[in-house]
């Protein structure tokens, strides 16, 4: 289960413990230099985004099958975990994956309500990393704990790119994303318009030119909710609904 940017392994507890109590061995864990994958050895500044899907996510998969002997493969990537998963070589094991509120960053993509306001982010977070070991996202209000600064910088370099990632990544990585042939459901909320939006959504599901996808885009007022927004479906109210979706639907992709 590979986290959202800033956003530590403890927010996917109660989900993870769902899927392992039907039956599924779940692995939660953080990327470097994130909350308890912080080290001393490796420099924040010097860190990138890209190594947290080549060498973090790639990690976790060679462990899932060469330690814990799966005998079938599934990920679940939130936010950057959705979009980062093509980068780790592994990644070609995968029998199925979900996506929950995965974007390509790209900010005219967003809609024209958030547009400017994604924009100037993009920009003005390499000033805020300038000189710092840290991005303040505590400070800032974007998460509850700080990013390196490296990952910062080149998300905001991706951020101003069209085509995000996949105008900065290597030619085998992008045949990569090509060529998943899993099943993939993606999933988006209608109130998540600030972090995760449809069109950018949709965007990132054209790299996957050969999976099978399932795409669903929710109201929360479907499920007798007032908000979802990017964070809410890991909230343990949604057991009985949309965590037994995901749950039905993995079940159906099983082979």
């Amino acid at each position: 289960m590979a986290s959202g940017l800033g956003v530590p392994r403890y927010a996917y507890y109660k989900f993870a413990r769902f899927l392992a109590l039907n039956g599924y061995s779940v692995i939660t864990f953080d990327y470097r230099g994130i909350f308890e994958s912080e080290d001393p050895q490796f420099a924040p500044s010097e860190m990138k985004m890209e190594e947290w899907g080549r060498q973090d996510i790639e990690a976790v998969l060679q462990f899932a099958r060469n330690e814990l002997n799966a005998s079938e493969l599934y990920y679940i990537g939130h936010s950057a975990g959705g979009q980062l998963v093509g980068l780790a070589p592994s990644s070609v094991h995968l029998d199925a994956a979900v996506f929950l509120s995965a974007v390509v960053g790209y900010w005219k993509l967003w809609p024209a309500r958030w547009k400017w306001g994604i924009f100037l982010f993009w920009y003005i977070l390499p000033v805020l990393t300038w000189n710092r070991a840290y991005f303040p996202a505590k400070l800032v209000g974007f998460s509850s704990i700080d990013i390196p600064s490296g990952v910062v910088r080149q998300w905001s370099r991706w951020g101003r790119s069209p085509n995000y990632l996949f105008d900065h990544i290597r030619a085998d990585d992008l045949d990569r994303y090509k060529q998943f042939n899993m099943a993939l459901l993606a999933i988006t909320f209608d109130d998540d318009t600030k972090l995760g939006p449809k069109r950018p959504a949709d965007k990132l599901l054209t790299y996957f030119k050969n999976a099978e996808i399932t795409r669903k885009h929710i109201n929360p007022e479907d499920y007798s909710a007032s908000r979802i927004e990017h964070f809410g479906f890991f909230k343990k109210k949604f057991e009985s609904s949309l965590w037994k979706e995901v749950l039905r639907w993995l079940k159906k992709n099983s082979s």
